[in-house]
């Protein structure tokens, strides 16, 4: 127990200060390939008619971060779990 909330204090310690969108939980299934991605795109676009930019954190691997990359995300911060697991912050400014 003290070591998620440990874990989540240092996420939210992360978190930018201006105004954004979280992308909260958002994950990926080995068993639904393209359902994250759909996801993904219908909450970029609804943030971009909110004028938003956007923030996530995912571990889901080196692969995920290139996508998120080629959808407009930048990686931010790196936070290294106890059990080695990298967990990855990304920014997307919103389009003007």
């Amino acid at each position: 127990m003290a070591r998620s909330v440990r874990i989540s204090n240092d996420l939210e310690r992360l978190k930018p200060n201006e105004p954004h969108v979280w992308y909260a939980v958002l994950g990926r299934r080995e068993d639904s390939p393209g359902v994250g991605y759909i996801l993904l795109r219908a909450a970029q676009k609804r943030a971009d008619r909110l004028g938003l930019p956007g923030y996530l954190e995912t571990s889901a691997g080196e692969e995920q971060a290139q996508i998120n990359e080629m959808l407009g995300w930048e990686l931010r911060d790196e936070y290294v779990l106890r059990t080695g697991k990298i967990v990855r912050t990304m920014w997307r400014d919103c389009p003007a």
